[in-house]
């Protein structure tokens, strides 16, 4: 359970390399929360800290240009009692923690002069009564949703127009104007593409 962000004061910075070729910083991890044990409550605990620390961070007014925020009690929910009403619990509980860091977003200070992309993945489905790693279409179901510059409203019951998991990383460059090198060979391509 980890927060990371990218200080804006880094971003485009080279780090020099043996080969003579520069990289980008990589994000710092301002916080590592780990569960106290294997369970849904401590995963729920953990989660709680992680978005208390992206709260306070992006909240901060620091100049920040990336933050990769980790949630884990969902899916651990799911493994561990299924997609009941725990599960459904769970996801409502993220889904408000979601909220605070995304209001703390929207209340930083300067936040007038800086675009903000949100970008909230899945990875996988489960089945009814937990786990997954199977081929049927609950478990290989996920989604993705965001807001932000450049990414348009879609109205209740509209056609959302497609977006595939390999589409993430490069919105994510896109959003924080990095030019994807070809040899990245990335599948994706950015939302608003």
């Amino acid at each position: 359970m980890r927060t990371a962000h990218l200080r804006r004061r880094r971003l485009g910075t080279p780090v020099p390399r043996p080969t003579g070729r520069a990289a980008l910083h990589r994000p710092q991890p301002a916080e590592f929360h780990r569960p106290r044990e294997d369970t849904p409550a401590a995963w729920e605990e953990a989660d709680e800290a992680v978005a208390a620390e992206a709260a306070r961070v992006l909240g901060s007014g620091e100049e920040l240009h990336a933050s990769f925020v980790y949630l884990g009690a969902v899916d651990e929910t799911a493994h561990f009692l299924g997609c009941g009403q725990e599960y459904r619990r769970s996801i409502e509980t993220a889904d408000r923690r979601l909220g605070r860091i995304v209001e703390a977003v929207r209340e930083r200070p300067g936040r007038a002069g800086e675009r903000w992309t949100v970008i909230v993945v899945t990875d996988h489905g489960h089945r009814e009564e937990g786990g997954h790693g199977g081929r049927s279409e609950r478990e290989r179901t996920a989604w993705v949703a965001a807001c932000g510059p450049g990414l348009p409203a879609v109205p209740a019951g509209a056609t959302v127009p497609a977006v595939r998991h390999a589409d993430v990383a490069a919105h994510v460059y896109a959003a924080l104007g990095i030019v994807q090198d070809p040899h990245w060979t990335l599948d994706g391509a950015a939302f608003t593409a």
